[in-house]
């Protein structure tokens, strides 16, 4: 019987005054939070690995995507550089907030 362990990458999360600043898997950062004071306004998708397989040192593509927030600066939508929705919250008084 041979005893088979999967490596799965863990997450680390930096933190800079109270607020996410970037996301690291494997050494190298995945994604980093642009802020305007405490406001969020954009996210950082950085790839590090070809269709080929080959992981490079380097992020190889970076896709920005922008936050657009309300009056109170909560994060309502997040749409890439095409301006489509990616991400949608939906605040209700009785339910709380559903995220698509």
């Amino acid at each position: 019987m041979t005893k088979v362990l999967l490596k799965t990458p863990t997450t680390q999360y930096l933190w800079d005054k109270g607020l996410l600043s970037a996301e690291i898997k494997d050494n190298k950062i995945t994604r980093c939070y642009v802020y305007l004071d405490i406001m969020p306004v954009a996210v950082l998708d950085y790839t590090y690995q070809d269709n080929k397989g080959k992981v490079h040192d380097k992020p190889i593509k970076t896709e920005v995507y922008s936050i657009h927030t309300d009056h109170l600066g909560t994060p309502k939508q997040i749409t890439n550089d095409k301006q489509t929705i990616i991400h949608q919250t939906h605040t209700q008084a009785t339910n709380g907030t559903h995220i698509s």
